[in-house]
């Protein structure tokens, strides 16, 4: 029974990540002021990973679960708005959002990154025109 327990015991992990993680929180702003309607995206070319958070209406976001410690490229994305059904796209007229400009939605153009580190993180994302 003992022999039987430490093969399972061996066999089996702990469930946890053994890579390092860092605890991901910030605000994002345009021209300092908040914005409050959209999406933050982590990515990194090196490894593929990625991650994604809301912002709520402070402009604040949070990756609780964290992510990966590493350098990563930042984009800030609009919300995805659905067209209502029925219409062609020439009818519809899809939200604007001049807080986030266009720059900021590619990770080529962006400008922005991020070091993750393991612990706690908190980034400061300022868009200006």
């Amino acid at each position: 029974m003992t022999v039987l327990s430490a093969i399972t015991t061996t066999g089996c992990g702990s469930g946890v990540s053994e890579t390092p993680r860092g605890d991901i929180s910030g605000k994002v702003t345009f021209q300092e002021t908040p914005v409050t309607d959209g999406t933050v995206n982590f990515f990194s070319g090196k490894t593929g990973i990625a991650a994604g958070a809301k912002l709520d209406s402070e402009g604040t976001f949070s990756i609780p679960d964290g992510i990966e410690i590493g350098t990563y490229t930042i984009t800030i994305t609009p919300p995805y708005v659905e067209e209502p059904p029925g219409l062609s796209p020439a009818e519809s007229k899809p939200k604007e959002f001049k807080e986030i400009p266009e720059k900021y939605r590619s990770g080529e153009t962006s400008g922005l990154t991020a070091e993750v580190k393991s612990g706690a993180n908190h980034f400061e994302f300022d868009m200006v025109k």
